[in-house]
């Protein structure tokens, strides 16, 4: 569950006006920062694809694959940035509902 969706939930059962309102301006500002923090885990992956494909050989011998080793410099670097985008999306996915494709039955 996301906080939007606890929101929509409460806005629902209110009939105060003025708990409506601001219930909407929370949900608003949680959006806002939802959309922020995307932005940032974009740029935390762009990051991360740059070294991969800069320093990541998959046909390298095992334990090597890595310039430098598996615990090298790049390889730390890597899993930091990975790290820190997975934090993003919980992060991400805490403030806003996951959108969810229909499902197409086909005759």
């Amino acid at each position: 569950m996301s906080s939007v969706d606890d929101l929509d939930r409460e806005f629902r059962k209110t009939r105060n006006p003025e708990l409506k309102r601001a219930l909407l301006v929370l949900k608003r500002q949680a959006q806002r920062r939802a959309s922020s923090l995307k932005h940032q885990r974009k740029i935390v992956d762009a990051q991360a694809r740059v070294i991969f494909k800069q320093h990541y050989n998959p046909k390298g011998p095992k334990g090597k694959k890595w310039e430098g080793g598996n615990n090298g410099v790049y390889a730390r670097q890597f899993r930091a940035l990975m790290t820190k985008r997975h934090k993003l999306h919980e992060r991400v996915a805490r403030l806003v509902p996951e959108k969810i494709e229909p499902e197409w039955d086909s005759p």
